[in-house]
């Protein structure tokens, strides 16, 4: 799948070219890709230059996806790799979207996102009226394992966004190659020391906790992705095979970058 170039300045306008079927699928996720170019860093989204600057793009993209994608071109999203990376992209975008909406973009690290707004059945999508956990349901019904890593709720403990859109001819090395970036974020999974105890344990994101046994365990879970650079990766190991790894309970804090992200000047 082909992209727009991403990197588009601001304050140029979105140019919409004519468009045959053939192009359609290719064409869509283009307004997300250019939005996540410049406002994500390693999932950590900028909402204050998103609103400041790219509202538009996400508004486009989610335009271009109401009336385009599995439903009315089955003939076009033919395979499960295109339709599960369609259901995420735009369960992505309408996370981006809904923060917006809800005033995110003030940068107000205090603001909380309310579990509700996944269920509203308000969003036109692929010519039916979807809400956001219906889009994230069809994403997992297209049975690929590490969807649930892709799928980004804007919170601290949830899963980041993926820095680009998922392609379908690559959706699955996409997928393991944005499991391997969670790992380099040394927040993914926290140690601690207990008083008392000799042996540290670990939290890691509530996600962890859902899909253990389609891995053969946590153990074979976490050899196959973290890196061999990444700190107490044998003593996370340990802590997963001896059942020592604990989960966080999830947040509804939103997942802003530690510093401000600012390429427009």
């Amino acid at each position: 799948m082909m992209f727009l170039i991403v990197g588009t300045p601001a304050c140029e306008q979105f140019e919409e070219p004519e468009l045959d079927l053939e192009h359609l699928y290719s064409y869509t996720p283009a307004p997300l890709a250019i939005v996540l170019s410049a406002a994500a860093v390693n999932g950590r989204i900028n909402y204050p230059l998103i609103a400041r600057d790219y509202g538009d793009y996400i508004d486009r993209f989610i335009e271009l996806c109401a009336e385009a994608g599995p439903n009315s071109h089955p003939e076009v999203y033919f395979e499960t790799r295109h339709r599960a990376a369609y259901y995420v992209n735009v369960h992505n975008g309408l996370i981006l979207q809904t923060w917006m909406k809800h005033g995110a973009a003030s940068g107000d690290v205090d603001l909380r996102f309310d579990p509700a707004w996944l269920d509203e059945r308000i969003h036109r999508i692929d010519g039916e009226v979807v809400s956001i956990r219906d889009l994230a349901d069809l994403a997992l019904q297209q049975g690929y394992e590490l969807t649930p890593f892709a799928l980004a709720s804007g919170t601290v403990t949830g899963p980041p966004m993926p820095s680009t859109p998922l392609e379908a001819e690559t959706y699955d090395r996409a997928l393991e190659r944005h499991v391997r970036v969670i790992f380099t974020d040394e927040r993914t999974v926290q140690r601690i020391q207990e008083p008392g105890s000799d042996r540290p344990l670990f939290y890691g994101p509530p996600v962890f906790a859902q899909y253990p046994d389609r891995f053969g365990g946590l153990e074979a879970f976490f050899d196959l992705f973290i890196p061999e650079t990444y700190p107490h990766k044998l003593d996370l190991l340990r802590a997963a095979h001896e059942g020592t790894l604990r989960f966080r309970q999830p947040s509804d804090r939103i997942n802003l970058p530690d510093a401000p992200l600012d390429p427009i000047q």
